[in-house]
């Protein structure tokens, strides 16, 4: 791009309408000067994936804002993302299902059991243009695993997608402990995460590996594992806490917590993670 740069430009590379009395003449608009004018203008449009258009007076200003385009799309159920008329960029989120967090066994006198919270779902975030979208995207949302009954182990959480372009990995769920004496020292691991997520091109990471149960100075149940968009579910604190359960996260994504049992306790199962979410987000 250039000023305009004639015999008849006005110092600086200015227009000036000129001075008939005072013998100024007006700037001519040159051939070389508009045509690189618009072929600037027609690179900003070429960049935004906008096809120019006579008539239509707003292109430049879509081309250069890339402005929301309505308010975003959240999924959290499986479904189809369909392009909001105008929109040309698209910024997807995708979080994978949080796993669930343990039971833990009933126990004798003198014995105290714990199990492990859930892993959180894997996340990523990609922008992608129109061309990439198409028409439509298939959205799966992955479900949260449900907690470990009595004794058992909790369940991994289901993957998220977004079409073939993105995917989330579920976490996986959180380990039970046999009874054990309740002056003996033992942890209960907290499930681990699943792959990091593929297809950001912003960001692909794992989920986090839920919270131990453990016996020292007091057993209790493991954490869930927050997610990207917010925290897991509460482990129970206390083994001498009566209502000492393991909680079901509350937010997508996020791992389920586990229970804890102090002696002669039925029981109990762990809280259940919370199924992924898919945000995505367009700009014109």
């Amino acid at each position: 791009m250039h000023r305009i740069d004639g015999p008849t430009a006005a110092p600086g590379g200015l227009f000036t309408e000129g001075d008939p009395v005072g013998g100024v003449p007006a700037t001519i608009v040159s051939d070389d000067w508009m045509n690189d004018v618009q072929e600037n203008i027609i690179a900003v449009l070429t960049a935004a994936g906008i096809a120019p258009v006579k008539g239509t007076y707003t292109q430049l200003l879509d081309a250069l804002l890339g402005r929301l385009v309505g308010p975003p799309q959240i999924f959290t159920a499986s479904g189809t993302f369909t392009p909001t008329a105008g929109a040309k960029i698209f910024i997807v989120e995708v979080q994978g299902g949080g796993g669930g967090g343990a039971g833990c066994p009933a126990t004798a006198a003198a014995q105290v059991s714990a199990g492990g919270g859930g892993a959180s779902g894997s996340y990523g975030k990609g922008r992608f243009t129109i061309a990439d979208i198409g028409a439509s995207k298939a959205v799966t949302i992955g479900a949260g695993g449900a907690g470990g009954v009595g004794g058992a182990d909790g369940s991994p959480g289901g993957a998220t997608s977004f079409g073939a372009l993105m995917s989330a990995d579920g976490g996986l769920g959180g380990f039970t402990i046999a009874a054990a004496a309740s002056g003996s020292a033992f942890i209960a691991y907290g499930g681990p995460p699943g792959n990091p997520a593929t297809g950001g091109s912003i960001i692909n990471t794992c989920g986090i590996t839920g919270g131990f149960g453990y016996n020292a100075l007091g057993a209790r149940g493991g954490n869930g594992a927050g997610s990207p968009m917010a925290n897991g579910g509460g482990g129970a604190k206390s083994s001498l806490i009566s209502d000492a359960v393991g909680y079901a996260a509350t937010s997508p994504g996020a791992g389920g917590g586990a229970p804890v049992n102090g002696a002669s306790t039925a029981a109990k199962n762990g809280g259940a993670g919370l199924a992924g979410k898919v945000i995505v987000w367009e700009l014109s």
